[in-house]
């Protein structure tokens, strides 16, 4: 019995000696990290200071001059107070990557590992930070396999630490250097052992980086071509947005902003404009109005909307785009110039031509400033304004002008073939303009051949171009040829359905009712001109786009045979 005691009293002193050890042990721990964080405010604070013009004889110091200054102070500091010296390190590498200095991030990840690795307690949740901070850097400097293997040494270093939350992140890590290389199994793999440790995390941080590993696997199987696995990855995240603090709203945002790519990529454009707006909605919310996430996703919205024939919105959400670029950047920066050629083309398309000829002469001006005078925007400046002059009947000199930029083109930057197609497509409207029939019909030819080859056979696009050789085929007075078309073009129409925007329509109609009188069919004639210019109110076309226009006067003229007076508006 005495025995049974003794053995007890001894367990239970032994307990309370391991109790008492781990609170003087917990204590002095909280009492290191104390110290570690205000000698770490107090180096920051000394650094910051010494960078303050009144000290230093009213010389201004660049962001760059203080980190390298700080640099310098933390590698004489690693050698008498490691722990110190880690940790600073850690902090400084953080500084030089956000200036985008990537060779001195790695340098001080890599001295912050070392010192926290060799302190007598090794410090394995910093290190593991240190490793994955130093393979981000490598990434971005293109050392793939170096940054690889930090990665894996991070994971041992977070295992060691007992930490899911680092262990998590250094899985995270792993797997967007597998997306990066885009070695899709490796990445979803990686990404979903992340998921299954942080979907057990309670802390705001945990719960944040869960809905980004999802975010993150989505776009993997996205890419992979996993498309229900996919979705629902995004799906999730959504929901556990929703269902997560206010701050994590901005996630949401970039959740249905990667819904809406999604979505478009399969050609669902009504489920990817929802998911688009609702994108765009919080990005105002979280960031502002004035933000660049929310200028991208309005530029997104408003090209979907000029692809859906929605002139009004394309016009709408790319003005409020650039409103919020110039605010943030000034008129004069890269990123404005997009919404700005945007609006040079969807002006036209409701006949504002004013306002596009306005709008696209600053885009040229920024463009050739920002970029250069051979880069990509500055070249489709030019083209909008040479496509307006078409439209205004300014053709003097406007071939030469065409050719003369076609030359100037620069093998560095050479042409897309988009923009290949819009000068063909310039080169043949001018042509018939002018009402010069032989060189109308080579431009034509040239176009129609160029549109074959870069269009698939029964597109809206070769429709378009179709319209080109129906004009052509009535400048030549070619009637038979040209209902020949017609009728061809009437099949196709039906074929296209929606997917035939209605500036199209309104100009088939148009040209059916040129034909139409041609052949001295009154009726049918009037019949195409109103049709032209009911589909084109419709769709927000003013009158003085070119179609709309030249059909009012062809009602004018049916009017003026018809001895009943001008056709009314």
């Amino acid at each position: 019995m005495l025995s049974s005691l003794s053995i007890f009293l001894a367990w239970q002193s032994a307990a309370i000696t391991r109790e008492r050890n781990a609170a003087v042990e917990a204590r002095d721990q909280a009492q290191i990290a104390q110290r570690a964080e205000e000698q770490v405010v107090s180096f920051l604070t000394e650094l910051f200071d010494n960078a303050d013009p009144t000290r230093n004889n009213g010389e201004d110091i660049s962001a760059r001059d203080v980190v390298a200054a700080g640099a310098e102070k933390v590698h004489d500091l690693v050698e008498s107070d490691p722990a110190l010296g880690g940790r600073l390190s850690l902090v400084l590498a953080q500084v030089h990557d956000e200036l985008g200095l990537y060779d001195e991030t790695s340098l001080l990840f890599e001295q912050a590992a070392l010192a926290l690795q060799e302190l007598p307690k090794p410090d394995h949740r910093l290190v593991s930070r240190a490793l994955r901070g130093q393979a981000g850097a490598f990434v971005r400097l293109g050392k793939m396999d170096q940054a690889e293997a930090l990665l894996e040494r991070a994971i041992d270093e977070a295992r060691l630490s007992g930490s899911q939350h680092d262990l998590a992140a250094s899985f995270g890590s792993r797997g967007f250097l597998a997306q990066y290389r885009q070695n899709f199994e490796v990445c979803i793999e990686f990404y979903r052992q992340a998921i299954l440790l942080q979907e057990k995390l309670t802390t705001v941080e945990g719960r944040e980086n869960h809905i980004k590993s999802l975010l993150s696997l989505g776009a993997c199987l996205d890419l992979s071509g996993q498309d229900e696995p996919a979705e629902q990855a995004l799906l999730k995240a959504i929901a556990l947005v929703e269902a997560g603090p206010q701050e994590f709203q901005y996630l949401g945002a970039f959740a249905q902003n990667n819904l809406g790519g999604f979505y478009s990529d399969r050609g669902e454009a009504a489920a990817a404009y929802e998911a688009l707006e609702s994108s765009a909605k919080t990005f105002e919310k979280v960031y502002g109005p004035h933000h660049e996430n929310t200028a991208t996703v309005l530029m997104i919205l408003a090209s979907m909307d000029g692809e859906q024939g929605r002139y009004l919105e394309a016009i709408a959400n790319s003005e409020k785009a650039l409103r919020s670029l110039v605010k943030t950047a000034g008129q004069r920066n890269s990123n404005a110039i997009n919404p700005h050629c945007n609006l040079g083309v969807y002006y036209p398309t409701i006949g504002d031509n004013d306002k596009s000829e306005k709008i696209t002469l600053e885009c040229f001006e920024a463009a050739k400033e920002v970029l250069g005078p051979h880069a990509r925007k500055t070249v489709d400046a030019q083209l909008i304004l040479s496509e307006l002059r078409i439209a205004r009947g300014q053709t003097q000199g406007l071939s030469a002008a065409l050719r003369k930029l076609k030359k100037a083109e620069d093998p560095g930057t050479p042409w897309t073939e988009e923009q290949k197609f819009w000068y063909r497509r310039l080169e043949c409207g001018l042509r018939l303009q002018d009402r010069a029939v032989d060189e109308a019909s080579a431009s034509c030819a040239t176009f129609l051949e160029l549109t074959s080859a870069v269009s698939d056979a029964g597109s809206a696009r070769v429709f378009r171009s179709q319209l080109y050789l129906l004009e052509l085929r009535l400048l030549q007075t070619d009637l038979s040829g040209a209902r020949s078309l017609e009728n061809e073009l009437v099949v196709s129409a039906k074929s296209l359905g929606d997917s035939l925007l209605p500036e199209s329509h309104c100009r088939f109609a148009r040209l059916r009712g040129d034909l139409a009188a041609a052949l001295e069919e009154p009726v049918e004639a009037e019949t195409h001109y109103r049709h032209a210019l009911s589909t084109g109110r419709a769709a927000g076309l003013l009158n003085t786009h070119a179609d709309m226009s030249r059909a009012l006067d062809g009602l004018n003229r049916l009017a003026l045979q018809d001895s009943a007076g001008p056709a009314s508006n």
